[in-house]
């Protein structure tokens, strides 16, 4: 009997010693750090995150364990913050806090002539106590906050065709200078109002210019185009019954293009400043609201969103062409529109017939002129993938017969439906 109550009273014991030396103590923390706020954003920090209670938040006091540096999937650095646990007697919060570091006075800033390294003193926090204002400073490990990347074998913009051959969108980097070769199909009606025939001809526009503004969504340059083959109306009978019985002629034209795109080519410098995700969560704040730069960001971006969302990495454009057909009988009737050049009889008395109404010709300046819409893909890494459809009202000069004398010019006007696919540096 003695020795049963002997036992159990030294298991009673070792289950009471057991049971002491669990450590029930809240966790505590060797460091009391004083984070300062910035004024503007101090009425964020006011209350603790460890209690109700309330208290200036313009100085924080508790402990940060780190410096983090939070990236997207793509593994871009999308902010960074200080990561946070409020001190109240003596006790650490269980609620941590990623403060961002817009909203904190760094050290730096407070003392200009501390030491602050490579990391510029992001990573330096002072002492809650501070004495006869010099701080105790000690330094934070800087770490990186890696997103979680979704396994996808999916490109932005990817195509596969036959024999292998695959068309990718690739991020590319734009120069000031671009340059296009693209092939043209363009339909047209040839002829004029005694005859007329309906035509398809190929050929090709050289394009080069310059990409302006911020964001290079603007380009402005010279197009040659190597024209349609037309016949000289001024050799229409009324007994010819085929325009096919007429020689051609190669009508090329030289173009001043413009051109806007409604996604930007390149991200402009004021975007990438303002760029900023603040992935940060306070706990014990609740939702943040988005900044004055993230408010303009949405509002610079609001006009591209479905243009992104539609097309990807598809960048539509519009563009407008202003010119002249550049062959002699064009470029002869552009000179009589400009007054001519009194250097012959016949040319002062074709302008009297024409002031005095005997003469009833076109002499009116030849401008061409020309729109139209298309895409712009990436497919290698210095080189877009361009199809665009447009329209195009063409003037040229014929020469007729007339007054006794040969080859006077007359404008008339072509329209010109056309769809290019090409290349674009």
């Amino acid at each position: 009997m003695n020795k049963t109550l002997i036992l159990l009273g030294m298991t009673a014991w070792l289950i009471v010693t057991g049971c002491g030396s669990v450590d029930v103590k809240p966790e505590t923390s060797p460091y009391e750090d004083a984070v300062r706020i910035k004024p503007e954003a101090a009425h964020r920090y006011v209350q603790l995150a460890s209690t109700a209670a309330n208290r200036d938040g313009r100085t924080l006091r508790g402990v940060v364990s780190h410096v983090l540096i939070m990236m997207d999937t793509a593994g871009k650095p999308v902010d960074t913050v200080w990561a946070y646990r409020d001190k109240f007697d003596s006790t650490l919060s269980e609620t941590r806090i990623a403060i961002p570091l817009r909203d904190i006075e760094l050290l730096p800033t407070i003392f200009p002539d501390i030491t602050t390294g490579q990391s510029g003193g992001i990573n330096l926090v002072e002492s809650y106590h501070v004495t006869k204002n010099i701080p105790t400073i000690r330094e934070l490990p800087i770490e990186r906050s890696d997103a979680s990347k979704k396994s996808c074998d999916c490109e932005p913009f990817s195509i596969s065709m036959a024999m292998g051959i695959k068309l990718r969108c690739y991020d590319r980097d734009y120069t000031r200078f671009t340059m296009s070769a693209l092939g043209r199909a363009s339909m047209y009606t040839d002829g004029n109002s005694v005859l007329q025939a309906g035509k398809v001809a190929y050929g090709g526009d050289v394009i080069a210019g310059y990409r302006f503004g911020e964001d290079m969504r603007w380009m402005l340059g010279v197009t040659y185009s190597s024209g349609l083959p037309t016949v000289n109306a001024g050799q229409i009978t009324p007994t010819l019954t085929s325009l096919n019985d007429l020689v051609e002629t190669i009508r090329p034209l030289g173009l001043l293009t413009g051109r806007y795109y409604f996604m930007p080519l390149k991200q402009s410098e004021a975007l990438k400043e303002k760029d900023r995700g603040y992935l940060y969560i306070d706990a014990s704040i609740g939702e943040q609201q988005p900044s004055p730069a993230e408010e303009e960001l949405r509002r610079l971006r609001q006009n591209d969103s479905w243009f992104k969302a539609v097309f990807g990495c598809i960048k539509p454009y519009m563009y407008g062409e202003l010119g002249m057909a550049l062959d002699a009988a064009t470029t002869g009737a552009a000179s009589l529109s400009l007054g001519g050049v009194q250097c012959s009889d016949c040319v002062v008395k074709l302008q009297d017939a024409k002031a005095n109404g005997s003469l009833n010709v076109d002499w009116t300046l030849p401008i061409s002129f020309g729109l139209g819409v298309g895409i712009d893909v990436p497919i290698a890494p210095f080189l877009d993938l361009e199809i665009d459809i447009g329209y195009r009202n063409i003037a040229v000069a014929d020469g007729y017969d007339l007054l006794g004398f040969t080859n006077v010019p007359n404008v008339r006007r072509m329209d010109s439906f056309q769809i290019r696919f090409g290349v674009m540096y």
